[in-house]
């Protein structure tokens, strides 16, 4: 079965009617709805074929949202069909946007991050498909891991997973619920491991080891400095953690970590091995993030992402790793 448009619009009507930007405006790059398009193109067709492989019998509706929110949701279509959805507000494309396509910021990152000083593109084009695409990994976890289909077994009236913030808080335990976000966290971290390799193989072509390794370096610290910015803009708008979700940063501290872990994974396969001292390029990137962030006067909290991150390893691994395996079943 594959969903319609009557059937996607009444399925997301909570949300926000279904956005579909302006083509007029989208062929103007850089633009939100030029972003918007090119994000939901990209990661449409990478995710089906994640699902073709992983999940055959599952069937992915990628939909933009006329909400201006930055926020994102994952859920299922009804109980009875593989049909699922993954829905990201036109706030999130817009605020990212706004935010990152800054001549200041942009001047801040050609001068600490060296190796990209001359490219043409502006690098706020990477950090936003870069911060989108955390939060799409974030949505798709959700599906993959079973966190989808665990709410829905529970038959309440509202089973969508947000990536802000529930549209009306689900009455299941508030610990798995945080549990179930630190989890979509931890594998949006890993999969946004995949952003990188894709940036990293066209940009290597005909420069010598160490060339690469330097241009290696300073992309680990653009992406640890675009998912930053990301948690740092959610936090200006709701500063104050909850129950339901860590903190920004503790989340930024969450998806870094495991940013650098999926790097150590793919160190014996893929074609160019990642620069050791990972830490140290995430650091750098979490440190312009962070003073950026206080430039532009966001409202953020006094909380190290590192320290966070670390935090987050010693007290809630264990139950992240007891919960992921009670909800085996429940995976797609």
């Amino acid at each position: 079965m594959t969903l319609n448009n009557a059937q996607i619009s009444a399925r997301v009507a909570k949300h926000g009617r279904v956005w579909i930007p302006d083509a007029s405006i989208g062929t103007q790059p850089h633009t939100a709805e030029y972003l918007a398009s090119a994000i939901q193109d990209f990661f449409s067709s990478r995710l089906t074929k994640i699902f073709a492989i992983t999940a055959p019998r599952v069937s992915l509706n990628f939909v933009l949202i006329d909400n201006p929110d930055l926020n994102a949701f994952a859920g299922r279509y009804n109980g009875k069909t593989n049909e699922y959805l993954i829905g990201v507000y036109r706030g999130t494309f817009v605020k990212l946007r706004d935010y990152l396509y800054d001549q200041k910021r942009e001047q801040a990152l050609r001068k600490e991050l060296t190796q990209f000083a001359h490219f043409e593109d502006p690098l706020a084009l990477y950090s936003c498909f870069a911060a989108s695409g955390y939060v799409i990994f974030h949505e798709f976890a959700h599906i993959i891991r079973g966190h989808v289909d665990y709410l829905n077994s529970l038959s309440l009236d509202d089973t969508d997973l947000t990536a802000t913030g529930p549209v009306q808080a689900p009455l299941f335990k508030d610990r798995e619920r945080y549990l179930a976000e630190c989890e979509a966290d931890t594998y949006g971290g890993r999969f946004s491991t995949s952003l990188l390799y894709h940036q990293i193989e066209p940009l290597a072509a005909g420069r010598t080891p160490a060339e690469i390794e330097a241009l290696f370096e300073d992309l680990i610290a653009l992406t640890a400095f675009a998912n930053q910015s990301a948690f740092r803009l959610m936090e200006d708008v709701k500063t104050a953690p909850s129950i339901l979700y860590p903190a920004p940063t503790t989340r930024s501290g969450i998806v870094n970590t495991q940013l650098m872990k999926g790097l150590e994974d793919m160190a014996s396969r893929a074609p160019h091995a990642p620069p050791k001292n990972l830490s140290d390029h995430v650091k750098r990137g979490l440190k312009l993030a962070d003073e950026l962030a206080n430039d532009a006067g966001l409202k953020i909290l006094n909380l190290n992402a590192q320290t966070e991150g670390e935090n987050w390893i010693k007290n809630d691994q264990a139950d992240v790793n007891a919960f992921a395996t009670k909800l085996k079943k429940f995976r797609p």
